[in-house]
């Protein structure tokens, strides 16, 4: 089965719908992203025009690099048949400087100007190798200390926002500050829910 560029699409908030893939090999495609300072997600997705060849996904990177420099790829996920698009944050991925020149969206990466460039790319890699690499990146992502804080404040405040939901006014005494309670089956339920789409999508927090 050939595979060509317009299989992928890519999208940005405010932004068209992209399709204009650069294909630089018969399994890596690339696309320029444009004033990728100002996004903190992107989506990509397979636009229907073609599936990937069976026993295969995609791996999803993105770069950061100096012009005439060697890209620094760094691994953000992946795509596949079964699971045709997904969402990325991008505002933690470290660049290789602090700012990148605004840079025309339709142009090849040979033709911008600017100094510094961000790239989006795709891997086709057999299926074994994507769910190799997907396991190292979640387990990476859990020991980096930025990640760790992120994931516990999300679920203090996953938490918090849904046990408050219930909470009851106790019957007290007027002479005594009104408080309120949570039952113990929320508290219960509210874990069994939390473990059950941690095991489906251990990155649901993230979105």
């Amino acid at each position: 089965m050939s595979i060509i560029p317009s299989m992928f699409g890519f999208l940005a908030s405010g932004k068209l719908v992209r399709t204009d893939f650069a294909q630089i090999d018969a399994t890596h495609f690339t696309i320029n992203i444009c004033d990728a300072d100002n996004l903190n997600h992107i989506a990509i997705f397979l636009t229907g025009a073609t599936p990937f060849p069976d026993g295969t996904a995609g791996l999803v990177y993105l770069s950061w690099s100096e012009a005439g420099i060697k890209d620094d790829w760094q691994l953000l996920g992946s795509i596949s048949n079964l699971k045709p698009s997904a969402i990325f944050k991008i505002s933690h991925v470290k660049k290789t400087e602090a700012a990148a020149s605004t840079m025309n969206c339709l142009t090849l990466q040979e033709e911008i100007p600017s100094k510094f460039i961000a790239k989006l790319g795709i891997s086709i890699e057999p299926l074994d190798v994507v769910e190799q690499q997907s396991l190292t990146l979640q387990s990476n992502s859990l020991n980096n200390p930025a990640v760790s804080a992120e994931f516990g404040k999300k679920i203090l405040l996953n938490f918090f926002e849904y046990a408050s939901s219930f909470a009851l006014p106790t019957q007290e005494l007027v002479t005594k500050p009104p408080s309120t309670y949570i039952p113990f089956n929320v508290l219960e339920n509210w874990y069994r829910n939390f473990e059950r789409k941690l095991a489906l999508n251990p990155n649901f927090w993230k979105s």
